[in-house]
């Protein structure tokens, strides 16, 4: 008898104690809905200068303000903007090259379908961590169905408000400030945010144009 309340008492203790640990967690950690996130690319320069001296033009912006997110990869005459609403599922993608204006429509079966290669990536954490734009992050290596496996780093204080802006990170517990992805041709580029806003996003940033695009199926 004795014995059985003691056990019953040590299994309400753990419980609180795990409880306390999980809020402590949740509560050091703060979401954001309202950022911009500016990335620097670079690539290794001894295997492609010529890539190497191209991404050193280029640049992406991520946009997050509540559940709608907005990625724009900016080079010299080329210009693409991703718009993901989490709310709809509705995918848009914006295209500028040179002259030309394109507009993709992307229903949520054609996003996860272009987007199979990562559909079952798998995360080993790492001990390694480092500061980037003042966030302390921790390494997680992705390993892909094909075998292919890059690395990134996220900032544990903060996480976005919505994680599907890249398939790859919605299941990563922060928000990612350092990562790599190998390109078709074989080239690995990699992503390193340089500046962080948490200012506000203006509401025109989100918004998809209307008129003045070329309809592209994909």
């Amino acid at each position: 008898m004795r014995s059985n309340l003691y056990s019953a008492i040590m299994k309400t203790v753990l419980f609180v104690i795990i409880s306390f640990i999980t809020i402590s967690v949740k509560a050091q950690q703060r979401t954001v809905a309202e950022c911009t996130v500016t990335f620097e690319l670079s690539t290794d320069s001894t295997k492609n200068k010529q890539l190497y001296n191209a991404l050193k033009n280029t640049t992406k912006v991520l946009y997050i303000k509540g559940n709608l997110s907005r990625t724009d990869l900016i080079a010299r005459n080329y210009l693409q903007t991703i718009f993901i609403n989490k709310d709809t599922s509705d995918i848009v993608v914006l295209r500028h090259i040179g002259e030309n204006k394109l507009i993709t429509n992307l229903s949520r079966k054609k996003w996860l379908a272009l987007n199979n290669l990562y559909d079952s990536v798998v995360f080993t954490p790492s001990n390694e961590t480092k500061k980037i734009t003042g966030y302390d992050c921790k390494k997680l290596t992705c390993t892909l169905k094909n075998g292919d496996s890059y690395s990134l780093f996220y900032a544990t204080a903060i996480t976005p408000s919505i994680k599907d802006y890249e398939y790859l990170f919605r299941k990563v517990p922060g928000l990612v400030l350092e990562y790599e992805i190998k390109q078709p041709n074989g080239n690995t580029v990699k992503y390193t945010a340089s500046k962080i806003n948490l200012s506000p996003v203006p509401s025109s940033k989100m918004e998809i144009p209307a008129i003045g695009y070329r309809l592209v199926e994909e």
